[in-house]
């Protein structure tokens, strides 16, 4: 499929002239009549002074082809055309092509003046429109390549597409107040070097040459021949119209305001020495319809903005310069044709996690499509690789990309550093959860990454996030972080610790397992869940620290399973529930404190402890743990430390009786205490130590 379009105005005219070319084949009469009629209206030729006359009341009839009017045999002979009072209209091609036609006068009494009805009258130099027409229809002067004065009058409403284009002699034009309407491409002429506006319009008004809406929020035409190759749009203009600096091929720049909503159709087509095209980085583009910088064959720069949703077809078809583009992921549409015959083009960067559906075309005739590098972001490859159109590029994956919840990540690989971060931290997203390790956008990087920064605004870091980072040692999260999911730092063997900080809820399951590295932990108050392998296998794990005032309920199965170094442990005063083999192989761990608000103890919770010496309970009543709780230790060698005067509860409970149960504090006679503390050393306390006490008997 062939998209190098042509978006001229004149396509008409082109079918006229074929026509003619057949017209020219007629046999023609050997004494053509000068006189007749036509609709209403009567015509009569004079040789003699080469005029043709129109006379009568009415509309000219409308003729399909320039060679189809009664007049058709003294076309190349007239030079001048009358209208008399009570014509209303000239017809469609009426006067089309009249190589030597120089004058024209026009009544009052015409309101309309057709399309193409003096198109390419090649002699014509002036034509005064009078103060009864209010519209002058589609290029209705058309290729009038000598016309240079035209005078519009006061009542005139509308004038539409290609009226004046190839007008190649108008240097100027002044629009009347009356004026409502008017196509942009009327005005494409090309020595047309300011537009003007009369004082009093309600709908247009024109600032050093250019013509705009009033209140100059669109700009409707840029003359093709202004003087300076460089264009500032004024900051009040929100929408370029379709055909704005059509065939400007003086402009070397435009820088266009951030309220720019707009770029219309074929805005800056033909614009050959137009090299950039500036947008601020907050600039509000939406859309840039088809066309829009077709055939700008020296563009070598322009930065679409986020924001941008719609690129047209054919938009920078022909763009034979330009060398890169960035789409931004914003972008949900780029119409056929839009990059084809970009000959130089070597980069495309896109950021869509999924590749956009595209239609064939969209890099047509670029040879070969594997000349272009697709920068992709990272762990997209294979999807894009997949596609039917961006899979004709070479693909290559950067060390970033965008989540679908707006966070943005980083690989620096010259500081093995990966960063995370929400542009707009006011609203916390999370980092989404992964079905598996190898499903990391930043997968391609993982043997490489050493520090991990999660940034502001981040509330969630998902499953697998980091799994198997290897040479992670060093990790940063932020304040406001909620939950760390199921094994997002499972395997980072080389993280040797990591501040956790006040706000977090859930440790989930498997999220530090096997971080044989992790020598020391403290795990904020605000944590209510440790689930289960939480810190599975955290071999070097010396010491956990966990206030007393803790929020955690819940330690899960296998939380601190095989953490063999750990060697003392107080569980918090909430916890309501140790799991399955929770401290199961512990194998470093002396002492354990359990506070009186647990309720059950599972199976295997401090199974092959085999270092404990002391247990330290709170319970008035003995609870009753699983059977299993402390399978295969030596529980008579071990110290269960109870309440005051409930050794004889403990002694006649199941499983804590194997202990040797014992208490660290009591009371003693004349109002003493006594206490042990973890090193066995005895202290006599006298609670009131002004009033001395009896010896207690001892």
């Amino acid at each position: 499929m062939n998209t190098k379009k042509n978006y001229s105005r004149p396509l008409l005219a082109l079918l006229l002239l074929v026509a003619g070319l057949a017209g020219a084949m007629r046999p023609q009469s050997v004494a053509a009549q000068n006189s007749g009629t036509t609709g209403p209206l009567n015509w009569n030729y004079d040789a003699g002074t080469k005029t043709l006359s129109i006379t009568g009341s009415g509309a000219m009839p409308n003729f399909v082809t320039y060679l189809d009017h009664p007049w058709v045999a003294f076309r190349e002979q007239i030079e001048k055309v009358t209208i008399a009072s009570g014509v209303t209209a000239i017809g469609e091609s009426a006067f089309d092509s009249f190589k030597k036609l120089t004058a024209v006068t026009l009544p009052s009494s015409v309101t309309t003046i057709g399309t193409f009805a003096f198109a390419n009258c090649k002699a014509l130099t002036g034509i005064t429109i009078p103060s009864g027409v209010k519209t002058i229809k589609e290029s209705a002067f058309y290729g009038c390549t000598a016309l240079t004065s035209v005078t519009l009058p006061e009542g005139l409403t509308t004038i539409e597409e290609g009226v004046f284009t190839n007008c190649d002699a108008l240097a100027s034009i002044e629009l009347p107040a009356s004026l409502q309407t008017i196509d942009a491409s009327a005005l494409d002429a090309p020595v047309l070097t300011e537009i003007k506006v009369k004082a009093g319009s309600a709908h247009f008004e024109a600032a050093e040459g250019v013509l705009y809406n009033k209140g100059k929020t669109t700009l409707l035409r840029y003359p093709r021949k202004k003087p300076g190759t460089t264009f500032t749009i004024p900051a009040s203009v929100t929408t370029i119209k379709e055909y704005a600096f059509t065939n400007c091929t003086a402009l070397t720049g435009v820088t266009i305001p951030k309220d720019v909503t707009t770029i219309g159709e074929s805005a800056f087509q033909g614009c050959t020495a137009l090299t950039s095209v500036t947008l601020p980085a907050d600039a509000k583009l939406t859309t840039i319809e088809q066309g829009a910088f077709y055939a700008c064959e020296m563009l070598t720069s322009i930065t679409l903005p986020e924001g941008l949703q719609t690129i047209g077809g054919n938009v920078f078809n022909t763009c034979e310069k330009l060398p890169s583009i960035t789409i931004p992921k914003s972008v949900t549409t780029i119409g056929d044709g839009a990059f084809a015959y970009c000959s130089a083009l070597k980069d495309v960067t896109v950021f869509w996690n999924t590749p956009l559906t595209i239609p064939p075309g969209v890099f047509a005739y670029i040879t070969p499509p594997t000349s272009v590098t697709l920068h992709v972001p990272g762990g997209t490859g294979e999807a894009y690789q997949g596609n039917a159109v961006w899979g004709k590029l070479t693909i290559e994956e950067l060390p970033w990309g965008d989540f679908d919840t707006g966070l943005h990540w980083a690989y620096d690989a010259a500081n093995h550093s990966l960063t995370i971060t929400n542009p707009n931290p006011s609203t916390p997203q999370p980092i989404p959860n992964f079905n598996f390790p190898d499903e990391q956008p930043w997968k391609a990087y993982r043997g490489g990454i050493q520090k991990v920064t999660i940034g502001a605004g981040v509330n969630h870091v998902g499953k697998y996030a980091f799994t198997n980072c290897e040479k992670l040692t060093s990790v940063t999260l932020p304040a406001g972080l909620k939950e760390i999911e199921k094994n997002a730092f499972g395997g980072c063997e080389k993280l040797t610790s990591i501040n956790l900080p006040e706000g977090l809820k859930t440790i989930g399951e498997g999220a530090f397992t096997a971080c044989f590295a992790l020598s020391d932990l403290t795990i904020p108050k605000s944590v209510k869940t440790i689930e289960e392998n939480a810190f599975y296998q955290c071999g070097s794990l010396t010491h956990v620290t966990l206030p007393d005032d803790a929020q955690l309920t819940t330690i899960g199965k296998n939380a601190f399973f095989r953490c063999r170094s750990l060697t003392n442990l107080t569980i918090p005063k909430n916890v309501t529930a140790i799991g399955q083999s929770a401290f199961n192989e512990c194998l470093a761990l002396k002492s354990i404190t359990i506070p009186n608000g647990v309720t059950a103890i599972a199976d295997f919770a401090f199974q092959g402890c085999t270092a404990l010496k002391d247990v330290t309970v709170a319970w008035e009543t003995p609870i009753q743990p699983n059977s299993d709780a402390f399978k295969q230790l030596p529980l008579d060698k071990i110290r269960l430390h109870v309440p005051e005067g409930k050794i004889g509860a403990y002694k006649a409970a199941n499983v804590w009786r194997d202990f040797i149960v014992m208490a660290d504090r009591g009371d003693l006679a004349g109002g003493l205490k006594w206490q042990m503390d973890a090193t066995y050393t005895l202290t006599i306390i006298n609670p009131t130590p002004r009033i001395a006490q009896a010896d207690a008997g001892l």
